[in-house]
């Protein structure tokens, strides 16, 4: 068990020789030891400091031990303090009284100190063991909270992703039926502009599909990243570059101040690639029009 001598014991006696005694024959196991002489003291006393474990007399001024049991164990906050029962009645139904009180054990007056001191230690094993468990279920409910919302999480990506895909889907369509269409009419420039909008509607398709391969590899475990040499102004340039270009973002103004300073990063370029290209598509598509985008590098 734990350092057993920081173990707090509080003996709740209005016989000051009881109390004497039961002090002598704990005192060198190294606890912790307060009392009080009533009920109602033993209650001011347990709220302001909760002990370990609780030596409680069942005669008692003020409020008996048996009311005093009932009310801690119907307390959240101090019903798995163990409750050791002293008395001198020797009546099996005032034995039955204090289990349905609540108490943990008792033990009849007069009793051996070594009697007593294996009750204590073995009420002490067990709140111990009851502490650790709240410990790990504490612990398991704040997983579980977790999980839950990086389910919820994992959720909405993926119907914001499905969602977005909608789009590039609706252009690759709505151009292959104007090429169809105007075949043989159309010229060949004509021809070259559908086909960058496909093009570009695909290479987006497919950048949703990896992001969502990525997010279930992740859930998994199984995503490995790449430690590539990459220059970021680089990544971050071409992709400011390509985005300017989409037809929807013409009346955006989209700069990129670079730091010349930056030196090369360690990445899986691929998913950093993404990562910028989300970030940027997130800010030019939160801009109004005639608005302005500004993307920076810096050393810091």
């Amino acid at each position: 068990m734990a350092n057993e001598k920081n173990k707090k014991v509080l003996i709740v006696e209005d016989n000051q020789e009881n109390t004497d005694l039961l002090v002598f024959f704990l005192r060198p196991k190294g606890y912790k030891i307060t009392s009080v002489t009533d009920g109602v003291q033993a209650l001011e006393a347990i709220k302001k400091d909760k002990p370990d474990i609780i030596l409680l007399d069942i005669m008692l001024p003020k409020m008996n031990g048996f009311e005093v049991c009932e009310k801690l164990k119907k307390d959240k906050s101090t019903q798995s303090i163990p409750i050791l029962m002293i008395t001198a009645l020797k009546e099996l139904k005032d034995k039955i009284k204090a289990l349905e009180a609540g108490a943990d054990d008792f033990i009849s007056k007069p009793f051996e100190n070594v009697e007593l001191l294996a009750r204590v230690k073995s009420l002490l094993r067990l709140k111990e063991f009851h502490d650790q468990l709240e410990k790990t279920n504490t612990e398991l409910e704040e997983k579980n909270e977790i999980l839950i919302r990086m389910d919820k999480f994992k959720e909405e990506l993926i119907n914001l992703i499905v969602h977005d895909m909608k789009n590039p889907l609706f252009v690759i369509q709505g151009n292959l039926q104007m090429m169809s269409m105007n075949l043989d009419q159309s010229p060949k420039e004509t021809l070259k502009k559908y086909t960058k909008r496909i093009e570009r509607s695909s290479q987006q398709l497919l950048r949703m599909v990896v992001n969502l391969l990525d997010i279930s590899r992740f859930e998994e475990g199984n995503l490995v990243l790449k430690q590539d040499i990459a220059d970021f102004n680089k990544i971050v340039e071409e992709i400011t570059e390509r985005v300017k270009e989409y037809p929807e973002n013409k009346k955006k103004k989209i700069v990129f101040d670079s730091d010349s300073s930056l030196p090369e990063i360690v990445a899986d370029k691929s998913i950093m690639e993404r990562m910028v290209e989300n970030m940027i598509n997130f800010a030019i598509n939160n801009t109004a029009e005639g608005g302005q985008v500004d993307i920076q590098t810096r050393y810091l």
